[in-house]
């Protein structure tokens, strides 16, 4: 939503070869959320949903909850502007109890999750990139 159809999403589609599942995916452009529920309804919809940012997307948390309950069958993953290492604005800190997995993300460098299942390790994107914000590799 936050860089809707843009040429930098564009671009990154490219470098993530989404071409591969392009049938498999769509990108919606700033979408109300009560359309997107339409859209979830539908048979064949889509089985992951990314929202970028849900600070932009205007959501709620009680349309969070509605549509994690409605679509339990589906991963809601929301990329969410921080300050420091904490969500920012209170939804966002709402949900944040509600995810079983919370990955801070900062200079291309994952600084561990924080999930219930594990993992919790130190995980690098781009190690060229995670350089130049001064991440030792």
């Amino acid at each position: 939503m936050e860089q809707g159809k843009s040429k930098s999403l564009k671009e990154a589609a490219i470098r993530a070869n989404i071409a591969e599942v392009k049938r498999k995916i769509i990108f919606l452009d700033k979408e109300p959320v009560t359309d997107l529920i339409v859209r979830l309804e539908k048979h064949k919809s889509p089985q992951f949903v990314f929202i970028d940012s849900l600070q932009y997307s205007g959501i709620t948390y009680r349309q969070h909850i509605e549509m994690t309950n409605r679509f339990r069958n589906k991963m809601f993953i929301y990329i969410v502007q921080a300050r420091g290492k904490n969500p920012y604005g209170r939804v966002a800190e709402q949900i944040e109890f509600d995810a079983d997995i919370k990955i801070f993300v900062h200079g291309f460098y994952i600084q561990g999750q924080n999930s219930r299942y594990g993992g919790n390790k130190p995980f690098i994107v781009d190690h060229m990139k995670a350089a130049e914000y001064g991440y030792i590799i």
